[in-house]
């Protein structure tokens, strides 16, 4: 999913239980809220690097579900 120009909306995510590598780098995110529901459990790398962030806040990973 990298090199794109995402716009992630509701819980684009929580279908996903099995992954453990996500890339999100180099699209036009302005949030690193990828959802707002616990998903993810067996996440282990997440690429955010290269968007349009201006801040980063711990609420923002409430959705890796302990990850």
């Amino acid at each position: 999913m990298a090199s794109n120009r995402l716009k992630l909306q509701g819980e684009p995510f929580i279908a996903l239980q099995r992954l453990a590598f996500l890339d999100v780098s180099m699209n036009q995110l302005q949030s690193a809220m990828l959802g707002s529901q616990p998903q993810l459990p067996d996440l282990v790398t997440l690429n955010l690097g290269h968007n349009e962030f201006t801040s980063l806040k711990t609420k923002d990973f409430f959705y890796l579900n302990e990850s």
